[in-house]
């Protein structure tokens, strides 16, 4: 089985997908199940950059990831990561949750490792606001009250 090729993309705010594949270095899925019977939690995903030029430093203003039209560069958290295999299969999609970097003591050979989650956690964490709260009615009490059965109509 070939080893598949992976494009990954980095998007924050109104930018639109940036193509980082160049700087991938390693590329680790978790899938949100590993046992039928466990509950589904968000696949997760952790993507290592080779970082000796400093691009996916977010205090660098240089980088070709920092947009001075917006005033904010696309290494921070809360932005967007997709990354597809062979072109053409979407393996992630999701939203990045924190960057870690490290260097080595000569200040050679620096990375940059994103951690991301995948929709499912926005979907696990949302809170809904407003609405009403409805009684459980059975099937019978309720078409009575919808249609306004047995009610003297005013």
């Amino acid at each position: 089985m070939p080893v598949p090729s992976y494009v990954v993309e980095l998007s924050f705010g109104s930018s639109g997908f940036v193509d980082v594949s160049q700087y991938v270095q390693s590329v680790s899925f978790s899938r949100g199940i590993n046992r039928v019977l466990e509950d589904y939690s968000a696949g997760s995903i952790s993507i290592t950059f080779v970082n000796n030029n400093r691009i996916f430093d977010p205090l660098n203003t240089s980088s070709p990831l920092y947009s001075s039209t917006f005033g904010y560069t696309l290494v921070q958290p809360g932005g967007q990561v997709r990354v597809t295999a062979n072109t053409s299969v979407r393996r992630f999609t999701g939203f990045i949750q924190d960057w870690e970097f490290s260097y080595d003591q000569a200040g050679l050979d620096g990375k940059a490792t994103l951690t991301a989650l995948d929709r499912l956690y926005r979907v696990g964490n949302a809170v809904f606001t407003g609405g009403y709260a409805w009684q459980v009615e059975s099937t019978t009490d309720r078409m009575k009250t919808v249609l306004k059965i047995g009610r003297a109509h005013v």
